[in-house]
C-alpha cells in the first residue's frame, strides 16, 4: 500500500480479476482506463458491470475539467451508460463545492475562463471576464492537439504573469491519450505559468484534496481501496500520496510506448518519477 520515493516493488498481474477479492472500493481513471477520448473499452464496461453485479462500490475520478453531466453524457455516447448512483468526480465539481463552501474566495472577482465555454460556470456566482486585463483570476482549462501554433495562449499567460494574477488549473494532467494521439491539457500550461514564476492553484489528482472531496462522508478502509489509473504523476501518486494500492494500466494510457514488461525499464521508470504503483497490466482485461 502506497509506496515512497524510490520504492519499485510491484507486481504484475494479467486480469482485473484476481484483484476483486482483495478490495472493496475502486477508483477508476476515465482517459486511458474507460475510454481513449473517442471510444470506451469493452473490457473495462464488462469490468464496471461486472462490480455491479458484485455490489462492489466503485467510482470514477477523472481530471477532466467538465461538469458531471457532461461527462455521463460522454460517456453513454462512446458505449459506456452509467446510473444516477454512479458516483463521478471531476477538478470542475471539486471546485464548484469549494467556492460553495469558501463563499468569499470570489466574490467581487472577475475570471478570466480560458478553453472553455461559460456555461460550466452556470449557478456557481462567478462573473465571467472577456479581457484578460480586468481579470482577478485566470482559469486554465485548455486542450490542445498539437503545441504547434499556440503562441497566442502563451503570450496570455505572459501578460497574466505581468500582472500578478493568480491562475487556477482544473485538470492538472499534462498530456492525455486521445484514439492514437497524445493531446497536451491544462496541466501543461499551469507547467508553464509556473515556469514564468506565476502562482497556480490546483484542483483534481495528484492532489489530496479530491481525494479528501471524493470521500467526503463515506467510511472506508484505506487498505481495501484501489485506485486505478494510466498517469504515473497523477492517477499512481495521487494513490500513493492518499496511502491506497494502485493499478497502473499502460497499454492505451500515456505511457503506452513504455515497455513495462521490462522490469529494469519499469524500475527505472518508477525511480524516475518518484513513484509506484502496487500493480501492474498491459490492459484492463477482466480474465
Amino acid at each position: 500500500m502506497g509506496k515512497g520515493k524510490g520504492i519499485t516493488s510491484y507486481k504484475n498481474i494479467s486480469n482485473f480479476n484476481s484483484l476483486i477479492s482483495l478490495y472493496d472500493f475502486f477508483i477508476f481513471d476515465l482517459c486511458g482506463v474507460i475510454h481513449d477520448g473517442k471510444f470506451c473499452f469493452s473490457e473495462a464496461i464488462k469490468i464496471i458491470s461486472y462490480l455491479k453485479l458484485h455490489n462492489k462500490k466503485y467510482a470514477f475520478l477523472s481530471n477532466s475539467a467538465r461538469r458531471i453531466s457532461y461527462v455521463r453524457n460522454f460517456l453513454a455516447e462512446k458505449g459506456l451508460v452509467l446510473s444516477t448512483n454512479d458516483q463521478i468526480v471531476t477538478p470542475l465539481e471539486h471546485f464548484y463545492s469549494y467556492i460553495k463552501e469558501n463563499k468569499k474566495f470570489l466574490v467581487g472577482k472577475k475570471i478570466f475562463y480560458q478553453g472553455r465555454i461559460v456555461d460550466d460556470f452556470n449557478n456557481m456566482s462567478v462573473e465571467i471576464s472577456d479581457n484578460i486585463d480586468d481579470a482577478d483570476y485566470l482559469i486554465i482549462s485548455l486542450s490542445l492537439d498539437s503545441l504547434d501554433n499556440n503562441d497566442e495562449w502563451k503570450s496570455l499567460l505572459k501578460k497574466a504573469y505581468m500582472k500578478n494574477i493568480p491562475a487556477i488549473c482544473l485538470n492538472p494532467d499534462i498530456v492525455a491519450p486521445h484514439g492514437d494521439s497524445i493531446i497536451y491539457t491544462p496541466g501543461y500550461f499551469a507547467e508553464y505559468y509556473k515556469a514564468l514564476g506565476g502562482h497556480v492553484m490546483y484542483f483534481g489528482k495528484p492532489y489530496q484534496s479530491i481525494y479528501n472531496f471524493l470521500f467526503h462522508g463515506k467510511s472506508i478502509d484505506k487498505k481495501r481501496v484501489l485506485a486505478v489509473g494510466d498517469s504515473l504523476t497523477t492517477d499512481i501518486k495521487g494513490a500513493n500520496d492518499f496511502g491506497i494500492d494502485s493499478l497502473l494500466v499502460y497499454s492505451k494510457g500515456i505511457h503506452k510506448n513504455i515497455d513495462f514488461e521490462d522490469s529494469n525499464i519499469a524500475s527505472a521508470m518508477f525511480v524516475e518519477y518518484g513513484t509506484c504503483p502496487t500493480y501492474i497490466a498491459k490492459s484492463l482485461d477482466l480474465i
